[in-house]
């Protein structure tokens, strides 16, 4: 999870001006809704708002993500902390949402 919110941070830009990004974000959560018990019939927005509510107070996913980003070299600066890359992810998925 902590890979895929990584990647998100730093192509976001060009994912929010692509044409397919949403009907794809869509399409998949639709595709998953029968993955978990617990999410089956929630509406998209139900869902992203489970999602960010467990990765705020979930601190494994903050640790994790610590873990994953110091294994990485960045050579041009430090890595996104965790709580800019959980603001991209809202940004997106508030994007994702809009109509």
């Amino acid at each position: 999870m902590v890979r895929h919110l990584h990647d998100l941070y730093f192509l976001h830009k060009v994912a929010i001006r692509h044409p397919d990004f949403k009907p794809l974000v869509l399409r998949i959560i639709q595709q998953d809704d029968n993955r978990a018990k617990s999410i089956i019939g929630l509406d998209v927005k139900e869902k992203f708002s489970i999602v960010m509510g467990i990765l705020k107070k979930d601190s494994k996913y903050a640790q994790e993500y610590d873990q994953f980003v110091k294994g990485m070299s960045y050579p041009a600066g430090s890595p996104p902390e965790y709580v800019e890359v959980l603001a991209i992810f809202k940004r997106l998925a508030t994007h994702v949402l809009e109509q």
